[in-house]
């Protein structure tokens, strides 16, 4: 008869690791971690020299045997491994908070707010050097921090140039540091993302376009009767009239009571279309057509126009508020190029002839590539604007290949 009881098994054994950061006590593995993550470090050129000219005695000590090269020798490794643990002393325990606002125009500079912290209790940071770091790569233009104190926070500005329009994505601060002796270079990356906006940055708009601009009524507004403050007509008096509508001053000197009739508030509409179809080697055009569309925006934003912008498959109105004229470049500054695939043109995303029948605002479009198939699609508009040529503003020849069908 077989024994119901088993031999117990073993307990499994944990596995053994061989990397030197997972050995040791909790306090050396978090130092090694610590010590080792985000951090780089390179020769600085007094460095490299420094280094060769260690070299150079050390090979004089060993073929001379004197004892005065050994201690020399002794004490320059000495001042390599003191510049090492000092550097990454001063650069543990750092904390870095970023700021920056929510959009910022193309070709302009914009500053983001640092907010560096030592959270070290007893040692100081010195010669601190801070940068951005977009795309990998980290820029050119470091703000300097001399001397921060244990405990001690410092409030800096650091100015980034946003070179083209579309989405800026900063991926961190990095902080590096020479101290104390200037041979490396120490480096701490300090992930910080963040994206920013870039809009197309307007520019005035040449005498021409606004001569186009007025002769095609765009900026007329109808007065009309209505609710408002300008005067819109004087006329007698009628039973039932609002008696706090009486033009007093009319009514003294002609002996009738005068009603003043107020002006309707109006704000004239327009839209603004920039079609995104164009050939790959049209991208040079298709951003001064960008350019273009925003200035016109702009222009119309100024002058009280209640203002719709559609490129591509974006469209935004206007808004109130300080921000009204960012919300409104928006989507001219995430619009890509696009080409009509083997069904038409429907990469574009523009609206179909029946939402143009419906729509009562004036249409001002912008054409970074013009073709005969695009033009009679927009001959419904109140002013084309083509930036397929060298010209900044100026007028479609129809001309150019047609669109594949």
């Amino acid at each position: 008869m077989e024994s119901d009881h088993r031999a117990p098994q073993p307990p499994p054994t944990a596995p053994v690791s061989t990397q030197a950061g997972e050995r040791g006590p909790a306090w050396l593995r978090s130092l090694f971690h610590s010590s080792t993550r985000r951090r780089s470090a390179r020769f600085t050129t007094e460095g490299t020299r420094f280094v060769l000219f260690t070299l150079a005695v050390g090979v004089a000590a060993i073929n001379t045997g004197n004892n005065l090269f050994y201690l020399l020798v002794a004490m320059m490794l000495s001042l390599i491994m003191m510049s090492g643990l000092l550097s990454e002393l001063c650069l543990r325990r750092i904390e870095v908070g970023c700021h920056a606002p929510d959009f910022v125009y193309a070709e302009t500079e914009v500053a983001l707010t640092l907010v560096v912290t030592n959270h070290k209790r007893w040692f100081p940071c010195f010669s601190l050097r801070l940068v951005e770091v977009v795309a990998g790569r980290a820029g050119n233009r470091p703000m300097h921090v001399k001397h921060l104190p244990p405990g001690g926070s410092v409030l800096i500005s650091l100015s980034i140039r946003a070179h083209s329009r579309g989405r800026l994505d900063v991926q961190g601060i990095q902080v590096a540091t020479p101290f104390p002796f200037g041979l490396f270079l120490k480096r701490s990356f300090h992930s910080k993302p963040i994206s920013l906006l870039v809009l197309p940055n307007p520019q005035p708009i040449p005498a021409q376009a606004l001569a186009r601009i007025a002769a095609a009524g765009v900026s007329r507004a109808v007065g009309r009767r209505g609710t408002g403050a300008d005067l819109y007509n004087l006329r007698l008096y009628q039973p039932g009239d609002d008696s706090r509508l009486i033009h007093w001053m009319s009514t003294a000197r002609t002996s009738q009571l005068i009603l003043r009739e107020t002006e309707a508030e109006h704000h004239p509409r327009v839209t603004i279309r920039l079609s995104t179809i164009a050939p790959p080697e049209a991208d040079e055009a298709l951003e001064r057509a960008v350019s273009v569309a925003a200035s016109l925006v702009a222009h119309f934003h100024s002058h009280g126009f209640q203002t719709r912008v559609c490129a591509g498959a974006r469209i935004e109105s206007s808004s109130h508020g300080p921000d009204g004229l960012a919300r409104l470049l928006t989507p001219l500054a995430l619009c890509q190029r696009s080409w009509p695939d083997t069904s038409g043109m429907q990469a574009d995303g523009d609206i179909s002839a029946s939402e143009w029948n419906e729509q009562t605002s004036p249409e001002v479009v912008v054409l970074p590539w013009t073709s005969p198939a695009i033009a009679s699609r927009y001959a419904h508009a109140v002013i084309l604007f083509d930036t397929s040529d060298d010209l900044t503003i100026g007028v479609p020849d129809e001309t150019g290949p047609r669109v594949p069908a």
